[in-house]
């Protein structure tokens, strides 16, 4: 089902993907995934990685770890799912299950994530403004040169 699902591959840019290709190998490396060489999820990936990259952004294998142990976790409890429905006498309850994880959950996990960024951001823009009412916060300049 993963294999079937399209990928943000511009066929016209494969050289561009082909640059990433060592960091997305890096990366599976270092987590220990056993992913195929042929997987298209790794091409996606390379494409992923090449907008951020267009903009001097590069994300080395040590500032994607975290967000691959991240999507591990998510998938561990995607597959522990899919784990409890997995009834010999029930496979079409299981792919039915499997497409939902697979292809109506990933908009909600993305959306769940932009909501937690908001919270994150807000809870720490409170906690800047108590410390800096508190006095706590960074030296405010006085003076004619902080205006």
């Amino acid at each position: 089902m993963h294999y079937a699902l399209p990928t943000p591959v511009d066929a016209d840019e494969t050289d561009a993907v082909d640059e990433q290709t060592p960091r997305v190998d890096a990366l599976v490396q270092a987590m220990g995934w056993d992913v195929s060489p042929d997987s298209p999820h790794r091409r996606a990936l390379a494409a992923s990685l090449m907008d951020p990259s267009r903009l001097g952004v590069d994300y080395g294998t040590g500032d994607l770890v975290p967000y691959a142990e991240l999507a591990a976790g998510a998938a561990k409890l995607d597959v522990d799912r899919l784990e409890e429905l997995d009834d010999s006498e029930d496979r079409l309850k299981l792919a039915e299950h499997a497409a939902v994880v697979v292809l109506l959950l990933e908009p909600v996990l993305a959306v769940l994530r932009r909501l937690a960024q908001e919270n994150e951001t807000r809870r720490r823009a409170v906690w800047a403004r108590a410390t800096d009412e508190a006095g706590l916060g960074r030296p405010r300049a006085t003076g004619p040169e902080s205006a």
